[in-house]
């Protein structure tokens, strides 16, 4: 067989495999077709199944070099010379195969087709080697633990998984938990943004209420603020990370008011930082001392996999009690790394300190990353990242339980940065969520407690008297963390958090 041939079956065969690659890749993203496809029609303006044509079309063009590499082998006697309209096709089948099988590995290769691998693992060869976790420490004599389900994904009839989970607790006691219900699993899927409420403290249950509904769109990233002094209770949230919106209750969620955009708070930051995506928290916001409302955000230019990246973080607040919002002063510099999913909390000399979602790798783990200003809007310090906060680049919360403890909620899972982090985005596992206690305004952590040992995620924290409130991300569907099963809600006092399992680190700057 002539050399000229055995590279065209070599060439084809070669094709073939590429394009084949490509096919299996996108049957394992098949539960973020619907995602893809609305991104597809937000850039044309076309409502097409991007994904599955595109995935017919790959399959079909697999199927036509195979068959062509095996006619080529079994008819080389007679194979024509190469023409050069053939060779160019080729090329270009080639290299559109690959660069968008290299674009599909490095954007997906984290929330799909690693775990897609791992959960085949585990479910098979992997059992003989898996390591059991360790379960939760029970609850001591004296100590106050107990937790539920709030939002069930397996079996609702609309919404196949519940994400982004916010609580605040009124002076009275009423309960609001609420979330992203969402219909697909990506952050761009069809989401509204639905609540619970307790009005005894967590004792008991309302029906599930609506509190914003997409109409094929994302409503995302809702936060609640509940002030301190009264049962009124404050609600923002956005809208295709592009606009954002505001209401307002007055009898502790019970009725609400019609909503307004506030987008005008987020112009405000344009002029210092360009941006097309924007978000509030998510988690929940707070009244200060001094009666400001402050809502940690965070903005972007729009890029990366996720159109999410960069993010720089900032507040918005209003001093008129909802009337009217206005931004703040970015935390962070648009020219530095990127941060996100900021919370705030109010420390006992009245400044505000932001802990937020960090990617400034330097230190080579991913750690949280901190920054105060004297009134929640201006003058920040640099942020500096806690070696005492190690986290998975996922969200976590603060809040103080009382006068002299913060306490700090988020997955406790330190992630080192390597080739992995820095090439493929990426990003560690979100197990287990545990909670931290500081008795010196987030200078130490020295007390630790894991709340939920294994297959975690979000989590937000709220306190009111004396007693914490930890809505969290629980179970993943296929081991994939983007696809949570459910969101519990736990209640627990300091008690708890000081007892059994203790633990800690101090912040080394």
């Amino acid at each position: 067989m002539a050399p000229s041939i055995r590279l065209r079956i070599g060439g084809s065969a070669a094709i073939a495999a590429v394009v084949a690659t490509l096919v299996l890749v996108l049957v394992a993203m098949r539960s973020l077709w619907e995602d893809v496809d609305r991104r597809a029609a937000s850039w044309t303006g076309a409502d097409l199944p991007v994904a599955i044509t595109l995935t017919t079309i790959a399959a079909i063009v697999a199927a036509f070099y195979a068959v062509r590499s095996v006619r080529l082998a079994a008819q080389s006697a007679l194979v024509p010379p190469l023409g050069r309209a053939t060779l160019v096709g080729d090329l270009v089948v080639l290299v559109f195969a690959s660069a968008l099988l290299v674009v599909l590995v490095t954007s997906a290769s984290e929330p799909v087709l690693v775990v897609e691998l791992g959960y085949s693992w585990e479910r098979g060869p992997g059992r003989l080697f898996a390591d059991r976790p360790a379960p939760r420490a029970p609850a001591d004599p004296g100590e106050r633990f107990d937790d539920r389900i709030l939002f069930d994904g397996d079996g609702d009839p609309r919404y196949v998984t519940f994400r982004i989970p916010g609580v605040v607790v009124t002076p009275r006691g009423v309960v609001l938990a609420y979330c992203e219900a969402r219909e697909g699993y990506g952050d761009w899927a069809d989401i509204d943004v639905v609540m619970q409420r307790s009005s005894d403290a967590g004792e008991s249950w309302e029906a599930r209420a609506m509190l914003a509904e997409s109409d094929r769109g994302t409503v995302n990233n809702p936060v609640m603020i509940a002030e301190n002094g009264s049962e009124k209770v404050h609600l923002l949230y956005n809208v295709d990370y592009a606009r954002a919106w505001y209401r307002r209750s007055s009898d502790a969620g019970l009725h609400w008011s019609e909503p307004r955009e506030i987008t005008a708070a987020f112009e405000e930051l344009r002029p210092r930082h360009a941006w097309r995506v924007i978000a509030f928290g998510p988690g929940h916001g707070l009244e200060l001392s001094n009666g400001r409302l402050l809502v940690p955000v965070w903005i972007s230019p729009g890029g990366g996999a996720d159109g999410h990246h960069p993010q720089q973080v900032a507040t918005v607040f209003s001093d008129d009690g909802g009337d009217t919002w206005h931004g703040g002063e970015l935390v962070t510099a648009p020219d530095g790394p990127s941060h996100g999913e900021p919370v705030a909390v109010e420390l006992s000399d009245g400044r505000v300190l932001v802990n937020m979602r960090n990617e400034d790798f330097r230190l080579g783990t991913a750690l949280r990353a901190v920054s105060t200003s004297p009134d929640g809007v201006s003058r920040w310090t640099q942020p500096e990242l806690d070696r005492a906060l190690p986290d998975p680049i996922s969200f976590g919360s603060l809040h103080r339980i009382d006068s002299r403890t913060i306490l700090f909620a988020n997955v406790h899972n330190a992630l080192p940065i390597d080739w992995r982090v820095r090439w493929f985005g990426w990003r560690g596992r979100r197990e287990p969520i545990g909670v931290r206690a500081s008795y010196d305004d987030g200078v130490t952590w020295p007390v630790a407690r894991i709340l939920a040992p294994h297959e975690g995620g979000y989590v937000d924290l709220f306190a009111r008297n004396g007693v914490a409130y930890a809505l969290y991300e629980q179970g993943w569907r296929r081991k994939n963390h983007y696809r949570t099963r459910s969101l519990r809600l736990a209640r627990f006092d300091l008690a708890w958090v000081e007892g059994a399992g203790r633990s800690g680190a101090s912040r080394d700057r």
